[in-house]
């Protein structure tokens, strides 16, 4: 696994930049997402547009989450309330740092 920079950490997201692979990573619980930067942007623009379609509903485990598709039929993403928040946050908190160390050169 690469050295990545730590851009963003809430809850159980945290979200990476390796500068040497120009990889961005979505850690989520027990799952890595892995992008490009116009990849990374886009899965952020989609996630925006998401919002404010969410729909709660209790999963077989008893846990009320929200589903989120992916492009991927085959795969979603599923968040509790506070997961949501914590994955929207760290989106933003993401975008602010890679802003911050694109202004002063470091990636």
């Amino acid at each position: 696994m690469c050295h990545s920079t730590l851009l963003a950490c809430n809850g159980q997201t945290t979200i990476t930049y390796c500068r040497n692979c120009k990889a961005h990573y979505i850690w989520q619980d027990n799952s890595l997402l892995t992008f490009n930067a116009d990849d990374f942007r886009r899965f952020v623009a989609g996630v925006h547009e998401y919002k404010g379609r969410e729909q709660f509903f209790t999963c077989p485990d008893g846990v009320v989450r929200m589903l989120m598709p992916t492009p991927l039929p085959e795969l979603a993403l599923t968040f509790t309330y506070p997961e949501w928040g914590n994955f929207m946050l760290s989106l933003e908190e993401a975008g602010y740092m890679m802003e911050i160390y694109q202004l002063v050169g470091t990636h």
